[in-house]
């Protein structure tokens, strides 16, 4: 009688929690549904990722997500809930079986359960967001900065690789394959991208890596230097040079991102250049398909010439060192590998 009494008069003053414990059970309903359609939508956008296909990535134009469509379904929730009449009200005091001295911890542990979900919404929509991001720089640097002449993009045409980097955020690898085969140069030089940090400008904090075609590529590299401890080197075949290499995103993965699928990257230029030269022999009958890597050590800004060497020895680049006209020897002077 006195408990009916007491509730009584507190839903008279509105200060049952009851009424606001009921209310704490329909928002965390309401954040469970927003929870499992994130895990919907970032699932759809983890198998666009997880493709590496140039095509599935400009299929996919999702748009970000913020809460405001989640303050719809609450808002439509909560008239739902508001348009309760005083009866039911009453019959939910009427079946209350909380004991008057918990029921205010029963009211605090929804509300601290809410708040943690609410914690992990943000957290989802951020990963969402920052995981669409790097995605829509690819397709801005494919609408907008792209060649016209080399903007046919089939998976055959274009490298694509995602992953993440040491501290968990996406990034992309792109190389235009066919613009790299197809210019009018008989040393043509294409950039190889990292896109990465936040926003849709494809250029910001990236890190490239210009490649070029040489279709002689042999002992001499330039003028009368010569390699030393070279066992192996294949003389005047084509080669892929290393002309220049920069990270904004240092000692992040970045790098040996790139370097861990240049031979990848290599082998699907062989790959287009013989598909090519079988297509339109006449065309391109002088590019051959490429037998070996190379480029200098050039230490520079905070990365000494020791870790630099660490760094492409790492990454499956072996270097070798170059005895100059001079008779001065420097090791670790050239990057060559030679390709199966």
């Amino acid at each position: 009688m006195i408990k009916s009494v007491v509730c009584w008069g507190r839903s008279k003053m509105g200060q049952c929690p009851l009424y606001r414990i009921e209310r704490k059970s329909e928002d965390i309903r309401i954040a469970k549904l927003c929870l499992s359609s994130l895990f919907l939508m970032q699932a759809k956008l983890k198998k666009c990722v997880e493709s590496n296909k140039i095509e599935e990535v400009l299929r996919f134009r999702e748009d970000y997500v913020d809460w405001s469509y989640w303050d719809e379904v609450e808002e439509k929730e909560l008239k739902r809930l508001t348009s309760n009449s005083k009866d039911t009200q009453i019959n939910s005091l009427k079946r209350c079986k909380l004991d008057m001295n918990i029921c205010k911890i029963s009211l605090d542990s929804k509300e601290s359960a809410i708040e943690k979900l609410h914690e992990e919404i943000d957290s989802k929509i951020k990963l969402y967001n920052d995981d669409l991001a790097i995605i829509k720089k690819v397709q801005n640097y494919c609408d907008n900065y792209e060649n016209e002449d080399y903007r046919i993009f089939k998976n055959d045409r274009i490298y694509l690789k995602f992953q993440r980097d040491k501290y968990n955020a996406l990034i992309a690898l792109y190389f235009n394959v066919d613009s790299f085969i197809k210019q009018d140069s008989q040393s043509p030089v294409e950039t190889i991208f990292v896109f990465s940090g936040e926003g849709e400008y494809p250029f910001h904090k990236q890190t490239v890596l210009h490649l070029a075609y040489e279709k002689y590529g042999g002992l001499v590299l330039s003028g009368t230097e010569v390699m030393k401890d070279a066992d192996g080197i294949k003389d005047l075949v084509p080669q892929a040079h290393i002309c220049d290499f920069q990270s904004y995103n240092r000692r992040r993965g970045h790098g040996s991102f790139i370097l861990k699928h240049l031979e990848n990257i290599v082998s699907t230029v062989n790959n287009r250049i013989l598909s090519l030269g079988v297509k339109y022999r006449e065309k391109y009958y002088w590019m051959k398909p490429i037998k070996a890597i190379n480029g200098e050590v050039v230490p520079g800004g905070n990365i000494s010439k020791d870790d630099l060497v660490k760094f492409y020895n790492k990454n499956g680049l072996p270097t070798i060192g170059r005895k100059y006209s001079s008779g001065t020897y420097v090791a670790d002077k050239v990057i060559y590998k030679i390709l199966e």
